[in-house]
């Protein structure tokens, strides 16, 4: 009877395990590609030279998007596919996947064009422009103590002449700081008035001109780290009697 117990407990813990296993199977997003001889890219634009091709029905695994879908994929859609341990960008439309496409996280961004539709010559097209983006990201000061500044620092982007630090509340707002320097000064009065902690991030452009609407951003926005602020509401005034 004791033994009958054991297999039935042992069968049951075999069979949780196979379950847990086909469920974490299920949640990766695979897609199928649609044409043979497909091409892939180092990253998402048709500027980065091609890695290798890959027959019709290869199955692969979907690991984020570039661009958006409103009605109908045009070339400006790519997806970043892991297959076989490898990795790299396929166009969209070349891909069949069980998971609406503007679902997929936003991972990559088309390269800068500059007035003649080319891409700049600074940059270097041997590696994904934001795989290179490699460095540390830091930050100095401690506003809970009492300091009035903090210091954010992260690498320099080959070709980014403008950063944008965006500080964000708890509350999801958020207080955008730009700079063409690889570290940003930002005076406490300046954030929001609620305390607690905040993330903050970095995000690098482009720009050909003098003209700030005319930046192009290069990456999708990195995390640089948290800090933590103290509520700085001001008082409320008490009426006199």
């Amino acid at each position: 009877m004791k033994r009958l117990i054991v297999t039935i407990i042992m069968t049951t813990l075999v069979g949780a395990t196979l379950l847990a296993i086909h469920a974490q199977e299920d949640d990766l997003p695979f897609g199928l590609i649609t044409e043979n001889n497909t091409v892939v890219r180092l990253g998402p634009d048709f500027a980065y030279p091609i890695i290798e091709q890959i027959p019709i029905d290869t199955s692969v695994v979907l690991l984020g998007r570039s661009g958006s879908l409103f009605g109908r994929f045009d070339g400006r859609q790519w997806i970043e596919i892991d297959y076989g341990g490898r990795t790299g960008w396929v166009l969209a439309r070349l891909v069949r996947t069980g998971r609406p496409f503007n679902a997929l996280p936003l991972r990559g961004l088309a390269l800068p064009r500059n007035r003649d539709f080319r891409v700049p010559p600074e940059f270097n097209l041997s590696t994904n422009i934001c795989d290179a983006w490699q460095g540390q990201f830091a930050s100095s000061g401690n506003l809970i103590t009492g300091d009035g500044v903090i210091t954010f620092s992260y690498p320099a982007m080959q070709g980014a002449v403008n950063y944008s630090v965006v500080a964000e509340a708890p509350s999801g707002l958020r207080r955008t700081f730009d700079t063409g320097e690889t570290s940003l000064s930002i005076t406490i009065g300046s954030l929001n008035f609620e305390g607690g902690i905040y993330n903050w991030y970095v995000i690098p452009y482009w720009n050909d001109t003098t003209n700030p609407r005319r930046a192009q951003q290069l990456c999708v926005r990195r995390q640089g780290g948290t800090f933590e602020k103290p509520d700085t509401t001001p008082p409320t005034a008490t009426p006199s009697a």
